[in-house]
């Protein structure tokens, strides 16, 4: 049996926005390198999950 996920929206949404954003100003300025850009990415959806345990 498979297992079910739930998804909060609106946890979802701010990740979203707040890639984009990240990328592009990363675009313009070119501060991180590809891997620095991954591994920012991947903390900050880390920090939302462990938020949403919380809650």
């Amino acid at each position: 049996m498979a297992e079910e996920i739930k998804v909060n929206g609106k946890a979802v949404e701010r990740l979203k926005r707040w890639i984009i954003l990240m990328e592009n100003q990363n675009i313009k300025t070119r501060g991180k390198s590809d891997p620095e850009m991954v591994k920012a990415i991947k903390k900050r959806i880390e920090e939302e999950a462990n938020a949403a345990e919380i809650n």
